[in-house]
């Protein structure tokens, strides 16, 4: 999710910076489910995906997941990581609504 006008997004600068943000904030060497909670279309998935790959191996973040993808974009990201070796998302939060 968007942290001001200007820093938002799943680019792999912005995540990389995000989640060292995240660690001094909470004060912890690890994040154990980090989220991505809405798809960021102008951003590659593989570039996404490789962000989260580098973090899951430098032990900052253990589990990824993602929320409110379309089913497309969803397959198009397990299917990235799949093809080059990264992480994949191991959760998904479904956008759902009460009727």
């Amino acid at each position: 999710m968007a942290m001001s006008p200007t820093e938002t997004g799943l680019s792999k600068a912005y995540i990389l910076k995000e989640v060292e943000a995240s660690l001094k904030r909470l004060q912890t060497d690890y994040i154990d489910l980090y989220q991505s909670h809405k798809d960021d279309s102008n951003t590659p998935v593989e570039e996404t995906i490789e962000a989260y790959d580098i973090l899951v191996k430098q032990g900052k973040v253990r589990v990824i997941g993602a929320s409110n993808f379309t089913a497309a974009r969803l397959q198009e990201s397990l299917d990235a990581s799949r093809k080059h070796g990264f992480v994949s998302y191991q959760c998904l939060q479904p956008n759902y609504k009460y009727v």
